[in-house]
């Protein structure tokens, strides 16, 4: 799984999931409010950087 985070504002993240695999990063995703498919997933999210990727690092490794 990659994850890719884009500051959008001080207070505003980016995130898109992809995955080759087994692994349904659309169920990530719909967690925050964001949506996609089984390979590829988006949300943005509000909060800081650092605490977005913080707990989007944490969901994704439950999903493992």
């Amino acid at each position: 799984i990659t994850i890719i985070f884009v500051e959008q504002s001080r207070d505003r993240v980016k995130v898109s999931w992809r995955s080759r695999g087994d692994h349904d990063v659309s169920q990530i995703a719909y967690r925050f409010g964001g949506g996609g498919h089984k390979p590829a997933a988006g949300a943005e999210i509000s909060g800081k950087l650092e605490d977005v990727k913080e707990m989007i690092i944490t969901e994704t490794y439950k999903l493992l």
